[in-house]
């Protein structure tokens, strides 16, 4: 960096750039980082296993992971528990069900 961002912000940068493949086109995405020891693939690599979490969160706020059917807690403290039990479940019997069930485990 150079000029006033390197006034805002007086920490060596590190620009990592990756080809990755989105849509079946590869598309670079540039990532910044003040981890200066670190390989560049192991910056790719931490990006990228944050980026499935983040999908596993996406999807479990998905409305459509939700069961039709809407089950009322019997006390206040059962949907506490509930609620996280309920989009766990739909989230994984949806990855379940996209896997090919037992069969893709080599079961």
């Amino acid at each position: 960096m150079n000029g006033a961002a390197s006034q805002a912000y007086p920490v060596e940068l590190r620009r990592v750039v990756a080809r990755v493949e989105v849509d079946g086109e590869l598309q670079e995405t540039v990532f910044l980082t003040n981890n200066l020891k670190w390989s560049a693939q192991t910056i790719c690599d931490l990006y990228r296993c944050r980026w499935s979490i983040e999908v596993f969160f996406k999807e479990l706020k998905r409305p459509s992971n939700w069961p039709t059917s809407s089950v009322r807690m019997p006390t206040p403290s059962a949907g506490r528990c509930g609620l996280p039990c309920r989009s766990i479940c739909c989230w994984a019997s949806a990855r379940f069900s996209a896997s090919g069930g037992m069969a893709s485990h080599g079961s």
